[in-house]
């Protein structure tokens, strides 16, 4: 098969995959929110199955398109990355390990997926439109590939917020009372996982689309 439709597969196929994470990730976030808006315990039976539910429907999808990336970097980018596609995915549920290679390695997909040091194409409205591929000035313009990356927010929402939550909990059930601190710790973790889940979707779609517009100029670029 032509690498160029060899690319186009992977982009469509990317692009399913971060449908899936994007959707798994908004339900756990939804999920958080909900539990947020009852005032529901953390420790009540249909909240803890609940959660956790959700917490690995999510896991699952986004680990499956991480993967993906990490393995298929190489039609997409010339520089290796610096973890292997297990390491990647395992590095999120390592303990300690978790609290900072995560965004070592989301970091290392979004610089790698960067478009911009290729030349900008411009593909006509009338030429082939695969999936994750979009036409016109528009997709290549630099406000769309050369923002400010999402992942050192995210990692702040999804890492170490959380942490700092259990923390300032386990400090006032001691400082205030245990009813306090547990409804701390409680309402805390709902709204880091829903702000969590947000800035993941921005951030797995943008990293998408940066993808996708570099297999586009790679392609623009062969004879």
């Amino acid at each position: 098969m032509d690498d160029r439709w060899d690319r186009r597969e992977l982009v469509s196929r990317g692009e399913t995959l971060s449908y899936y994470a994007m959707t798994g990730i908004a339900m756990s976030g939804a999920f958080s929110t909900f539990l947020l808006a009852c005032g529901l315990p953390a420790t009540q039976p249909v909240v803890v199955v609940g959660t956790w539910s959700f917490l690995i429907l999510g896991a699952i999808v986004f680990t499956r398109w991480l993967r993906f990336q990490f393995d298929n970097a190489g039609a997409w980018t010339d520089d290796r990355l610096p973890f292997s596609s297990s390491d990647a995915v395992w590095s999120f549920f390592i303990p300690f390990v978790n609290l900072y290679r995560p965004w070592q390695v989301m970091d290392a997909l979004w610089k790698a997926s960067d478009p911009t040091p290729l030349p900008a194409a411009i593909v006509a409205p009338s030429a082939r439109t695969d999936v994750g591929y979009r036409t016109g000035p528009a997709a290549s313009s630099a406000h769309n590939f050369s923002t400010t990356s999402p992942v050192l927010t995210w990692a702040l929402v999804y890492i170490w917020a959380p942490l700092a939550v259990s923390l300032l909990g386990i400090f006032a059930m001691f400082a205030v009372s245990p009813s306090v601190g547990t409804q701390l710790s409680t309402h805390g973790a709902y709204v880091s996982r829903a702000i969590a889940a947000v800035v993941a979707c921005v951030m797995v779609r943008r990293i998408q689309q940066r993808i996708a517009e570099r297999v586009r100029r790679i392609e623009a670029l062969q004879p």
